[in-house]
């Protein structure tokens, strides 16, 4: 990677998850919709919500709060679908509303602790406040 590769900014979308703010690649969001309809999927995994029809993809959704073991609520008029693109494949993860979009510099992010113990934590953001900087892909959901 050359000196200048290695010193760009990054884009982050972060969102909101129980009171806790989290941010993702945005060069890995392909884009972020409204709840729609949601197919419910028989004999899925507990935090696989369904399938929904995005523009003929056919695309699987799943509850981010299920799968990070937070506790359920209401889906209300800020609840988004985050559509993320991993291996080619696209998965929709439900999140609770978006903050916003940020720049970082790569050495703002402060690599997370070995004893969390959680590997979809890519990292902390301390500026004004905390952001968990994670890897959705990692979360073995695809």
């Amino acid at each position: 990677m050359s000196e200048k590769a290695a010193h760009r900014d990054i884009q982050l979308v972060t969102f909101l998850m129980d009171g806790e703010e989290y941010g993702m690649d945005v060069m890995q969001v392909r884009e972020i919709i409204c709840l729609p309809e949601i197919n419910r999927a028989q004999n899925a995994p507990p935090y696989l919500e369904g399938m929904i029809n995005l523009r003929g993809s056919i695309v699987p959704v799943v509850s981010l709060r299920k799968r990070l073991g937070m506790p359920q609520v209401d889906h209300d008029l800020d609840t988004r679908i985050a559509v993320m693109m991993f291996g080619g494949s696209q998965v929709g993860f439900i999140i609770d509303s978006i903050s916003e979009v940020m720049r970082v510099k790569p050495g703002e992010i402060q690599p997370a602790s070995d004893t969390i113990g959680q590997n979809w934590i890519a990292g902390i953001l301390n500026l004004e406040r905390l952001v968990v900087v994670v890897d959705l892909e990692k979360l073995g959901v695809v």
